[in-house]
């Protein structure tokens, strides 16, 4: 993501995708529910924290972290350092 907009309906969602989801449809693609407006605001609380999260990865990248995708997370597939085992007590 790297144009976060908020929409009418409290979601968080893609500029674009949200933009050509609107072109077509009035209805929030959460909850199905109808919109009061199709008014876009930008997120830059999630702007900067989705860049703050960009850069530590490319940091950690730099410094030569390998990294590996953990599946059947209740997020869905996360990568984490391979030495961050953390997640195998949860």
């Amino acid at each position: 993501m790297s144009d976060p907009v908020m929409a009418a309906d409290g979601h968080a969602y893609e500029r674009t995708a949200i933009e050509r989801w609107l072109a077509t449809k009035s209805t929030s693609p959460m909850t199905g529910g109808e919109l009061e407006n199709t008014s876009l605001f930008p997120h830059h609380m999630l702007r900067r924290m989705i860049r703050d999260w960009d850069g530590a990865r490319k940091a950690a990248c730099d410094a030569g972290a390998t990294y590996t995708t953990v599946r059947g997370s209740r997020e869905g597939s996360t990568r984490r350092p391979v030495s961050d085992t953390s997640y195998a007590s949860k």
